[in-house]
């Protein structure tokens, strides 16, 4: 059986039904605001999509959650400290070499949560990694890298000497709704959300979306302030984030942390 998702159609009819429908337009074309005829509501529709993703990935909700595993990472290029090793969107820099599009973040990422590396080519279990704010230090180069920074959508680490594994726990977004994908021969509007129970967010989304365009301020703030409720009604019956317990990692850091000084990078634990 498959997995009881809503599609496109009854979204906007809910949205229509909180609008009340009026019959603007948005275009040169003529009909109702919100007919599935008129090509300005899918874009509005992605919109919206896009908006209540974001919100959604901000709370952890977990079915905005993915992994990806990055096999026989190859070392830093250099032993430098100075030298940083990046994953990007184009590819992987170990900091001497051109880049590496053989490795490279994958393209429905928000941004990643948690890292995990261990050494190339062994059986060991993975050590969970630290995120850094405030900037990596620089530190000599060892056979793992430990530590991980996000910033202008790149991964940055130290680099370690010997290829590593790395897995990563990331927010993933899905793409906007289109015509014929992933069902083959059905309109945009015939397509499933592929978000459980999310008609009420993505509804109040979507009618922000058009109160912006009539001009009506008030009426975006309260609908916009609608899905974010109804957003995180979604978050809390998220059985995941009751369940989360602390990790092998974090129950080793409570004892023996240093103390943070005046400069010094920043841990930061999800």
């Amino acid at each position: 059986m498959a997995a009881p998702y809503d599609n496109w159609s009854t979204a906007i009819q809910a949205a229509r039904t909180r609008l009340n429908d009026r019959v603007e337009t948005l275009a040169a074309d003529s009909g109702k605001l919100l007919d599935l005829a008129q090509p300005h509501v899918q874009r509005i529709s992605g919109d919206a999509f896009r908006k209540m993703q974001e919100f959604l990935a901000s709370l952890k909700y977990s079915g905005l959650e993915q992994e990806y595993n990055f096999i026989n990472l190859p070392p830093a290029g250099s032993t430098d400290p100075l030298v940083q090793v990046s994953l990007g969107f184009a590819g992987y820099l170990d900091g001497s070499n051109p880049i590496n599009a053989s490795f490279m973040l994958p393209l429905t990422l928000i941004r990643p949560y948690k890292l995990w590396e261990r050494q190339n080519g062994t059986p060991n279990l993975l050590t969970e990694m630290d995120e850094i704010i405030n900037g990596l230090p620089s530190i000599p180069k060892m056979t793992w890298n430990r530590q991980w920074e996000w910033r202008e959508d790149v991964l940055y680490m130290p680099g370690a000497t010997v290829n590593t594994d790395v897995r990563m726990r990331y927010g993933g977004f899905f793409a906007d709704p289109a015509d014929n994908s992933p069902a083959a021969n059905t309109p945009w509007y015939g397509q499933v959300i592929p978000i459980l129970r999310t008609v009420d967010s993505l509804a109040d989304y979507i009618c922000r979306e058009v109160s912006i365009a009539r001009q009506d301020p008030d009426g975006a703030v309260a609908f916009q302030q609608s899905a974010e409720a109804n957003a995180r009604l979604m978050v809390a019956r998220d059985t995941t984030q009751a369940q989360s317990t602390p990790s092998t990692a974090q129950l080793g850091k409570m004892q023996d942390r240093y103390t943070a000084k005046e400069g010094a990078p920043k841990t930061i634990k999800r």
